[in-house]
């Protein structure tokens, strides 16, 4: 799901599909994923600012790019930026003594173990395209939409 998200939309840095069309093209002011994972599976946040009169449009571009993603038209390249991405950028994570207690913390929690931060780099690096699109496929299938908007509709 990292590496989903990271091509969707980055990770910890904009940038990916829907940043780069919706951001690109001037449709939001922001878009931005995060999953909300756990001891359960979780889910997937995409959250965006827009103009009421250019929701639907947005709305139907996200839906389009998750299609994308599940149909598995990823090119190769952005599949391996986004691993790169994912690996330069969790190195500058947790560099704090606190952070990274509290992370072990967690981890342990979720029953990933103490250690799983010193794991992560080679576990990312061992995803395949296929994996991706799996669980596209999986977690992909449904979805809530909630919007807020001063207008009616």
């Amino acid at each position: 799901m990292t590496v989903l998200r990271a091509i969707l939309n980055g990770y910890s840095t904009p940038g990916g599909w829907l940043h780069n069309e919706l951001r690109g093209e001037g449709l939001v002011y922001g878009v931005e994923t995060s999953e909300m994972t756990g001891p359960l599976p979780g889910y997937l946040i995409i959250s965006s600012e827009t103009r009421p009169d250019k929701l639907d449009e947005v709305v139907t571009r996200i839906r389009r790019n998750l299609d994308r993603a599940k149909d598995g038209k990823i090119p190769e390249d952005e599949f391996s930026t986004a691993i790169e991405q994912i690996v330069g950028l969790h190195a500058q994570e947790n560099v704090t003594i606190g952070a990274q207690a509290r992370s072990a913390a967690l981890d342990e929690l979720y029953g990933l173990g103490y250690d799983y931060d010193k794991k992560f780099d080679a576990q990312i690096r061992a995803v395949t395209l296929k994996d991706v699109v799996r669980v596209a496929n999986k977690y992909l299938t449904n979805s809530l939409l909630v919007t807020t908007s001063p207008d009616k509709k």
